[in-house]
This record gives C-alpha cells, sequence and structure tokens, in this order.
C-alpha cells in the first residue's frame, strides 16, 4: 500500500472515527426487545439479518488475518456480540468476545510499531536497526529528540509479587505496618466501619461502589507537630557539585536497606516518581528518586516494587521534611503501588502559588534558583525500559538533586515574608496569628501571614490526605478510565 501524505492520512483518521461515531449512536439507539419487534416485521427482520451478515463478513475480514496462523472464521456475529439476556440485568459477553478485544490489541500494537517505523525511517540505502528494549525515539516538530517509548519491552507486571487488581473492587490497603503511628492502624481500619452484606453489598461491589477503607495516616497528617526547621530562616545550602555527589541505582534489597539507613538521619529528603501509564489500565510507578543533602538515589520501583514499604519509617516520620513538587499525582502513586504515605509534605508547587511567582513548574523553579536548565526531552521517555540508558538517568536524578536547596530558597522567603507582613519576629508573642504550634516542648506562637509558612503546610497536608480509589469504569456508555468515549469525542 502506498504511503499515504500527513494530510490524506489525518482525514482518513477523521473519516473513520466518523463512521465508529455513527455506528456507536447507532448501537445505543436500538431498543432492548429488538427480537419482539423482528417476529412482528419481517422487512425489518431481512434487514437485520443483512446487517448482520454484513457485520460478520467485516470481523472475519478483520479477526482471521489478525492470528498466525490465520484463525478460523466465525460462524455467527452471535458467538462475539454483547448480549442482554432476557430476565436478567446488565449486559454478558458472548465466548468468543474477549478473542476479538485480543485481536483488537494487536492490531493496535501492529499500528502503534509501524508508526513508529515510518517516523524513523531511515534514508534512502541505510538499514534501519532495531534494538530490543532500546527507547523508540521521535523527532518532534522542532527537531527536538524525543524518547517516546520503548520497543519490545517485556511487560515489568508480569514479575510482580502482587497481581495487579484491574477489578471493580474498592482499593485495598497494601499497608501492614505503621511507622510513627498516633492511631494503631488497626483502630484505624475499624473505625471506618463495615462493608455493607448481603444483596445490597454485592450489589455495589459490582458496580465499583463498595466500601473503601480510609486513610491510615490521616490522623498523623493532621495533627503530627511541624518539623521545627520549617519555621527558621537560615542560609540556603547549595547541592554538591553533580560529580562529587554519592550517587547509587538502588535495585537490590541490601542497597535499599543501605540507602534507608542513610536518610533516616536526614532532616529533609526530595523525593519525585516517574510514572508508565502508556496503554495500562490504572498504570504503575518505574522510578522513585530521592536526594538528601549529601546522596542521590533512583531507586528500581519495579525490581523493589514489594520492598518499598519500608519508605515509611522516613516517609512517615514528621521530624523529616519530605520536599516534593507538584505531589497530586505521587501521593496516590505511592499508596497504589507501595502503600507509602507522606507525614510532614512540603510541596514546592505550593509554595510558588503563595509566593505569588509568575510560573509554577519545577523547570521555572530549578531555572530561577540554580540555573539549572531542565531537559525536556525525556518527559516522555518509558521508564519501564532497563538497563536505563545514562541520559535518562540523569534526568531522573536531576529531579531531586537541585530540590532541597529550592526548598531553602522558597522557605526562608516564606519566613521573611511572614515577618514583613506581622512587623515583628517570628516568635513574639501578641497579635494576630495562624496557630499555635508545638516545638520541641516549647510553646511558640508563630506569628506569620495565611501566605507564609503554614499557608504552604496547610495546602501540603490536603495533598497528603489524597486517598487513592479506583476510576470506575462504564463499559456501556465509555465513561471512567481510558472510556472509549473519549477517544469518539
Amino acid at each position: 500500500m502506498a504511503f499515504q501524505s500527513g494530510a490524506e492520512f489525518g482525514s482518513n483518521v477523521k473519516a473513520a472515527y466518523a463512521a465508529l461515531m455513527a455506528a456507536t449512536k447507532a448501537a445505543g439507539r436500538l431498543p432492548s426487545d429488538l427480537s419482539f419487534h423482528r417476529t412482528l416485521d419481517e422487512t425489518l427482520d431481512a434487514q437485520l439479518a443483512r446487517t448482520s451478515a454484513t457485520a460478520l463478513r467485516l470481523a472475519n475480514a478483520l479477526w482471521t488475518p489478525v492470528h498466525t496462523p490465520p484463525a478460523r472464521n466465525l460462524a455467527s456475529i452471535d458467538d462475539v456480540a454483547m448480549q442482554q439476556p432476557q430476565q436478567a440485568d446488565g449486559w454478558t459477553a458472548a465466548p468468543g468476545f474477549s478473542r476479538v478485544v485480543d485481536g483488537i490489541d494487536t492490531l493496535l500494537e501492529r499500528i502503534d510499531v509501524g508508526l513508529d517505523e515510518v517516523l524513523r525511517r531511515p534514508a534512502h540505502g541505510q538499514r534501519q536497526q532495531t534494538v530490543a528494549s532500546a527507547p523508540v525515539k521521535m523527532a518532534d516538530a522542532r527537531g527536538v529528540r524525543v524518547v517516546h517509548h520503548g520497543k519490545n519491552v517485556a511487560r515489568p507486571q508480569l514479575a510482580f509479587d502482587d497481581a495487579v487488581d484491574n477489578s471493580a473492587a474498592p482499593f485495598a490497603w497494601r499497608i501492614r505496618e505503621k511507622p510513627h503511628a498516633l492511631v494503631p492502624l488497626e483502630h484505624v481500619a475499624a473505625a471506618g466501619g463495615a462493608a455493607p452484606e448481603g444483596p445490597m453489598g454485592a450489589h455495589l461491589a459490582s458496580l465499583g461502589v463498595g466500601y473503601e477503607l480510609p486513610h491510615p495516616y490521616a490522623h498523623e497528617i493532621a495533627n503530627q507537630p511541624v518539623a521545627r526547621q520549617l519555621y527558621e530562616e537560615r542560609a540556603a545550602l547549595e547541592p554538591l557539585a553533580w560529580d562529587a555527589t554519592p550517587f547509587a541505582f538502588v535495585d537490590q534489597p541490601e542497597a535499599l536497606a543501605r540507602m534507608m539507613e542513610h536518610l533516616q538521619g536526614a532532616g529533609e529528603v526530595a523525593v519525585d516518581l516517574e510514572h508508565h501509564s502508556y496503554r495500562s489500565y490504572q498504570g504503575f510507578t518505574c522510578l522513585v528518586q530521592v536526594s538528601s543533602r549529601t546522596h542521590d538515589f533512583v531507586v528500581d520501583a519495579l525490581a523493589l516494587r514489594s520492598h518499598l514499604h519500608v519508605l515509611n519509617a522516613v516517609t512517615a516520620d514528621p521530624a523529616v521534611v519530605k520536599v516534593l513538587h507538584g505531589a497530586e499525582s505521587d501521593v496516590v502513586w505511592l499508596q497504589r503501588d507501595f502503600g507509602v504515605y507522606l507525614v510532614g509534605l512540603f510541596d514546592t508547587y505550593h509554595a510558588s502559588h503563595v509566593l505569588n511567582m509568575a510560573h509554577h513548574s519545577l523547570a521555572h523553579l530549578l531555572r530561577t534558583y540554580c540555573g539549572f536548565e531542565a531537559d525536556k526531552k525525556h518527559q516522555l521517555a518509558d521508564w519501564r525500559i532497563r538497563p536505563l540508558p545514562q541520559e535518562m538517568l540523569d534526568y531522573a536524578r536531576s529531579d531531586t538533586h537541585f530540590l532541597l536547596y529550592v526548598y531553602d530558597c522558597m522557605r526562608n522567603e516564606l519566613v521573611a515574608r511572614g515577618r514583613r507582613l506581622v512587623g515583628r519576629d517570628v516568635g513574639t508573642p501578641g497579635g494576630a496569628c495562624f496557630g499555635q504550634l508545638s516545638l520541641g516542648g516549647e510553646q511558640t506562637v508563630v506569628q506569620a501571614a495565611q501566605d507564609g509558612v503554614d499557608a504552604v503546610v496547610r495546602r501540603s497536608r490536603q495533598t497528603a490526605l489524597r486517598r487513592y480509589a479506583k476510576e470506575a469504569y462504564d463499559a456501556d456508555h465509555g465513561g471512567g478510565a481510558n472510556g472509549w468515549a473519549a477517544v469518539l469525542r
């Protein structure tokens, strides 16, 4: 088949979507008692028979060549159709429906690979080389090379110790022990109540709206004393030189234990995650980057997925400030994949808003405070790739290497602003105050306006209180996570 131009290809895609939209809408208008109407109207019965035959022919045209060797033809469209049995609620899939879904997935995979090869087509006369598990690169409109996704990467989910749960059942805690607890874990579970029993409980579970456990660290996040260092204005500590900073790629339990031993003596740690969601129902975390004042770590979250619950020894410690930027997603990914929670979060994204900065991205903060220009070409990288290329490893490491210095600068600006607004030093009694905090046993009145440190702490606590919940999927109407309705819009 001749290669189509971009405009021609785009118009054909739009035409295909329009046809799919029309077919979907037409199917949605079919009455549930169609069989009854067929018995009353011979003309309608004949038209539907012809339509079914056409659908069967098209299904076989798609289905048969997908498999190697080619699969046998479908005998009837009823073998693969969604059906609504009489005297039953909802729809059921015919026995062959899942095979068709798998076949369509195979077609999409072939299209994806084909597009990659077209976009990376070598010059005339050159040989094109394909390396398994190597990143596939595509050029954007400005000629910048952008890592998009890996080719021939084995699915890491298949090697997880815990089976991936894509069911409609409510999310269950992964946490089994609770370091730095004010309220024991079993008390939190008991306070959450019990799931409904009987038919109502079964019905709610089938809809994916059954019982969900509360946030296991909600009380600690809301009530633990704020780390004293947040209210201290002190010289910002510049990060060590890149090449002089000890770095470790952590992919073994022994290396993880050494990292935890180091972090438990830190006053602040910077944390970031690299996540994969391309053609994945819920997605999964691939890397966890952690930096202290003196060390950088990149943790292989695929290899150590079942071990990373130990991070709670640091992440749930209120005495250790956890510095993240834009942690809305990171918070729920840590819960979902590892059972890890953040007590004592300082989100520099919230700080940028409180300080009324012109821009709020991490790239802007790194440029403003560090003079570091973040390399954006790896934003769409496939973080499943192993071994990671050095440039991707450096990109991941850079997200946290400079972040504690950014935190120092922003904290100092917030403290100084609070002092200017109240017209007196922090710690002076009297006047309007945001709240009283217990700092090292000494009751200190912290005078700070709402756009000071307290505002960032409050907003960061709200972020840390986010709770992971599965997004319901509506197969009939295409709603929910990765719903087909979004594709047709």
